[in-house]
């Protein structure tokens, strides 16, 4: 079963023209971009996100939750190292499941999108409505 994954649009701009990239995210939301975007952050699903952007899809990753991949996946994480070795360089920005995001960090680097999976878009949500 393929785990849905949820692109949580952080900021973007509302100029939509031709070029604009609308798709339906895993909370069934209409989204959006105005073009591509240029500085993501992942929380999960980092092999998918490469799978899916390309050889150079780490460039434009600016953070990362390190902890699902590299520490609970870190062969799979060795792997990806020897290929990209800028993935050593990325921010780590936790993870929100696990109580150990970190905010400001996030913030600081200003992702316009933070892809997520929906279990972690729960989590948040839950956090939420308890507050």
């Amino acid at each position: 079963m393929f785990q849905k994954t949820l692109l949580l649009v952080v900021s973007l701009s509302l100029n939509c023209n031709a070029n604009s990239i609308m798709f339906t995210d895993a909370a069934n939301r209409e989204i959006t971009l105005s073009k591509p975007a240029e500085k993501i952050a992942i929380l999960y699903n980092y092999t998918d996100y490469a799978a899916v952007a390309g050889n150079e899809c780490f460039e434009r990753v600016v953070g990362i939750g390190k902890k699902a991949w590299h520490g609970w996946r870190n062969g799979i994480w060795n792997h990806y190292v020897e290929a990209c070795p800028e993935i050593e360089k990325i921010a780590d920005i936790g993870i929100f499941r696990y109580g150990d995001f970190y905010m400001e960090q996030a913030i600081a680097l200003a992702p316009e999108v933070i892809i997520l999976p929906m279990w972690q878009y729960e989590a948040v949500s839950d956090v939420q409505k308890n507050n």
